[in-house]
């Protein structure tokens, strides 16, 4: 059967733009746009158009691969504006797109108000970072916004600042993912891992890059000290990747603090839930965030929570309530939150627990987007 005809007489066509796909980045929006695909697939004819190798996790029939040829910035757009030309001939009822809105170039985003003028194509923006930094030109990106059907803010801050910028309203719809558990007991789950059964395990799970400033955990670590690292059997472990961690590593050895830190690299989605469930502190670090799926991750695995006190992160952390929030990037802080949780608060625990289920619910974000794409 064609890609271009239709499953059902009655199933919306939608076309993922996907610049970034998993797992080739382990980004927080790739990892959400990986399980949404799996999820819309149930009630729609989804396809995924990017300029990557077909990922094993997508269907052929649903791969809509444009040439990679660089740079990406002036052909990726130019690509997608042909593909979707020749879709918008052969598909349909005409389909809507999706388009996953971050931080890039005017350039990246001028085929869909055309095409939305031409052709009367609809076209979703769910808008997942960008970093809120200032547009040098705001005409293409007003136009990107205001020609929307519908667009769509992972946070509140996200809403409002783009709310601000654009005069559109922007629904907000947290980016949920089903999370795991495993079943699998700890002390195995360590040997596995390489851990030994007695370590207490602080768990960073995340790129190692700025924004998350990993080395606020190697100068609590400084500060703490290694007697007391040793003493209290503390092991750190990254789970990610990224530019900092040739920089990260360096200094743990320039410490003599190999013992204390254990890097994974990235970790496949199938074998993530292990991390959780050998850890017992979940560190996060970040500047900000929009919804920080690892952090409700660690949370559905009743880790007990340390977190930066900035934006997006203190949307779900409560001093004292859910979590320990401290100073961000302030390592002695840092260090006293690290010596406070050796001693576990299962109240802590139990109303991180219920601040998941009553605030973060799947099915219900789901529901909403369902809605959205059926109108």
């Amino acid at each position: 059967m064609s890609i271009y005809m239709n499953n059902s007489e009655d199933s919306n066509n939608l076309i993922f733009i996907q610049g970034n796909l998993y797992p080739y980045d382990l980004g927080g929006h790739e990892v959400f746009n990986f399980y949404f695909y799996k999820e819309l697939k149930k009630y729609f004819n989804v396809k995924v158009l990017s300029n990557y190798k077909r990922p094993n996790e997508i269907s052929k029939s649903d791969y809509l691969k444009i040439t990679n040829l660089k740079p990406l910035v002036l052909f990726f757009p130019l690509f997608a504006f042909i593909k979707l030309l020749k879709l918008l001939k052969f598909l349909k009822p005409k389909p809507t797109v999706i388009l996953t809105f971050s931080r890039s170039s005017w350039i990246n985003w001028w085929p869909y108000p055309i095409l939305n003028k031409i052709f009367k194509l609809n076209y979703i923006i769910i808008i997942h970072g960008g970093g809120l930094s200032k547009w040098k030109w705001k005409y293409p990106f007003l136009k990107l916004f205001q020609k929307a059907t519908d667009v769509i803010g992972i946070s509140d801050r996200i809403c409002t600042e783009y709310s601000n910028r654009t005069g559109v309203n922007i629904k907000q719809l947290l980016p949920l993912i089903p999370f795991e558990k495993s079943l699998i007991e700890k002390e195995k789950l360590k040997n596995k891992w390489n851990i030994k059964k007695e370590e207490k395990i602080f768990l960073i799970v995340g790129s190692i890059k700025p924004l998350k400033n990993p080395d606020t955990v190697v100068s609590a670590a400084e500060i703490l000290g290694i007697e007391f690292l040793k003493e209290n059997k503390i092991k750190f472990v990254f789970a990610g990747n990224g530019i900092l961690l040739p920089e990260i590593k360096s200094r743990v050895e320039m410490l003599k603090f190999e013992n204390y830190f254990k890097f994974l690299g990235n970790i496949p989605r199938n074998l993530i839930s292990e991390i959780y469930g050998m850890s017992d502190v979940y560190i996060i670090n970040s500047d900000f965030e929009g919804t920080p799926l690892s952090l409700l991750e660690a949370i559905y695995n009743k880790l007990s929570i340390i977190a930066a006190d900035s934006p997006g992160i203190n949307n779900v952390i409560k001093h004292g309530f859910n979590g320990d929030l401290y100073k961000t990037k302030d390592p002695k802080e840092l260090a006293k939150s690290i010596k406070a949780s050796l001693s576990i608060n299962n109240i802590l625990i139990e109303n991180a627990t219920q601040t998941l289920e009553k605030d973060f619910d799947y099915d219900k974000m789901i529901n909403e987007y369902k809605l959205i794409f059926k109108r």
